[in-house]
C-alpha cells in the first residue's frame, strides 16, 4: 500500500520572501563578479523595493490565465499580462533554481526592485495555478503537494455535477492551496451550497461524517437548528424523519453544518406519534383542532398543561380499557422526557374521599349545589372512569364521579 506524500505547508506569503531573498541575493553576486556593484545598488532598499511589488502585484491578480505545461512557462505568460516582460528572467530563473540567465539581464539599478518583485509574484503565482490545476507544483528538488481537503475537492471536481461546480469555484479563488482547510472556505459557501458539496465529500475520506438525526430524537442545538420558535419551558423533539438535502455534516467535534430539522414539543409527539399504533394518538393526531383547540400549525407547540378542550370527550369513542392503557403508557412516556419537571407529569383525578373539583370531574346526575366530596368512581366496561391531566390544568380526561354534599 502507497502512502500520499504530505502536503506541503508553504504559503503564499513564504514563497514570495524565499523568492525576493533569491532573488536580491542572486542579483547581488551577479553585480559583484560584474564589478558593477555601485553606491546606488543597496540590498536592503532592493529588497523593500522587491516586497512591496509582489505583494501589491500579487493582490491585483485576474483568474484568466494561460494554458502552460511548466511554472516557468505560466510564469513569463503573467510577467507579459502585467506589461513586464523583463521580469520573465528572472521569474524563471527562481522557478528553475539557476541564476545564470540573471548575469546576462541588463537592469537599471533605480527599477531593479520593481522588476524582482514582479518576477517574485508572477513565479509564486504561477504555483499557486498549477497547483489548483494538477494537485502539486514543482520547485527544483521539491513537489509541493497540496492539502489533502484541497485535494478532496480536485477530485470532486473532476467528477462534475453540481457539487463539482462548488468545488471549482472555490478552487479557483484559493491562494493558499497548500494550507487550505474546508471549514474555512465554507465561511464563504451559501448554505445550500455547503450542504450539496459536504454531503460529496461525506465519502472522500477526510474525516467529515453526515449527521442525520432520528424523529423522536432530543432537540440539540449544537447539532440541530429549527425555524421553530422554541419555549424553553419544554423539551422539543425532531418531529419529521430529515430529508437527505437537509443533513448535517460534523468533523471530529467540529459541526461543519447543523441539520436542518423540524420540531415539536416531547408532550406533542408523546401523545400524536411516539406510539403510531395507538388509536387514542390517531385520532388527536388526525384531529388536534377538535382535541386542543390549536390549528395543525401550532398544536406542535402544545404542552399537556394546557390540556384538552372541555367539549372533548375521548369516552364517546373508546372503551375504557383502550383509554387506561393509553393513559398509562402516555404518562410513563412523558415522566421518562420530562423526569425532573412535575408540570409536565400526568396525575390521576377523581380518588374517593378527595373534594369534588368540577374542573376535572364530571358528577353523576349534575354538579352539586354545595361543597361536595367523591365517594364513588363511577364504573364503565367493568373499570372506574378516573381522570387524568396535568395537576392545575384542564384535564385530557375528566373523572365522573358520584359525590356526597358536605
Amino acid at each position: 500500500m502507497t502512502t500520499r506524500p504530505a502536503a506541503c505547508m508553504e504559503t503564499s506569503c513564504s514563497l514570495l520572501n524565499r523568492a525576493i531573498e533569491w532573488l536580491v541575493a542572486s542579483i547581488e553576486k551577479v553585480l559583484v563578479r560584474q564589478s558593477e556593484k555601485t553606491t546606488s545598488f543597496r540590498v536592503d532598499r532592493v529588497r523593500a523595493d522587491a516586497d512591496r511589488t509582489a505583494r501589491k502585484q500579487f493582490t491585483s491578480w485576474a483568474d484568466d490565465f494561460p494554458p502552460a505545461s511548466t511554472e516557468a512557462e505560466l510564469a513569463a505568460a503573467i510577467c507579459q499580462a502585467w506589461r513586464q516582460p523583463t521580469a520573465s528572467v528572472a521569474a524563471r530563473a527562481w522557478l528553475r533554481g539557476d541564476p545564470r540567465p540573471l548575469e546576462e539581464q541588463q537592469m537599471d539599478n533605480r527599477t531593479i526592485g520593481l522588476i524582482l518583485g514582479v518576477a517574485a509574484a508572477a513565479a509564486v503565482l504561477a504555483l499557486i495555478v498549477m497547483a489548483r490545476r494538477r494537485g502539486l507544483a514543482r520547485l527544483p528538488g521539491r513537489e509541493l503537494r497540496v492539502a489533502d481537503d484541497f485535494a478532496a475537492l480536485q477530485r470532486l471536481r473532476q467528477q462534475g455535477g453540481a457539487a463539482g461546480s462548488i468545488a471549482q469555484r472555490i478552487i479557483d479563488s484559493e491562494r493558499e492551496p497548500w494550507t487550505f482547510a474546508l471549514e474555512v472556505a465554507l465561511r464563504a459557501v451559501a448554505p445550500p451550497d455547503q450542504r450539496v458539496l459536504l454531503h460529496a465529500l461525506a465519502d472522500a475520506g477526510i474525516g467529515i461524517e453526515k449527521v442525520r438525526p432520528l424523529v423522536g430524537e432530543l432537540f440539540d442545538s449544537g447539532t440541530m437548528q429549527a425555524a421553530t420558535v422554541m419555549d424553553g419551558e419544554s423539551r422539543w423533539v425532531v418531529a419529521q424523519p430529515v430529508d437527505v438535502a437537509m443533513m448535517g455534516y460534523r468533523r471530529g467535534a467540529r459541526m461543519l453544518a447543523r441539520a436542518e430539522v423540524s420540531t415539536c414539543t416531547a408532550d406533542w409527539w408523546c401523545l400524536a406519534h411516539a406510539a403510531p399504533e395507538c388509536p387514542v394518538g390517531r385520532v388527536v393526531r388526525e384531529d388536534p383542532e377538535k382535541y386542543t383547540g390549536l390549528d395543525p400549525e401550532y398544536v406542535t407547540g402544545w404542552t399537556v398543561a394546557q390540556g384538552f378542550r372541555a367539549i372533548a370527550d375521548l369516552r364517546r369513542d373508546f372503551d375504557e380499557s383502550i383509554l387506561q392503557r393509553w393513559a398509562t403508557r402516555y404518562s410513563s412516556d412523558l415522566h421518562r422526557r420530562y423526569p425532573d419537571q412535575s408540570t409536565h407529569h400526568l396525575v390521576r383525578h377523581g380518588e374517593v374521599g378527595e373534594s369534588y373539583d368540577p374542573s376535572v370531574m364530571k358528577a353523576v346526575g349534575g354538579d352539586p349545589v354545595a361543597d361536595a366530596r367523591v365517594v364513588v368512581i363511577e364504573q364503565r366496561d367493568g373499570l372506574p372512569q378516573h381522570g387524568f391531566g396535568c395537576r392545575g390544568a384542564p384535564p385530557l380526561l375528566y373523572a365522573v364521579v358520584r359525590v356526597e354534599e358536605a
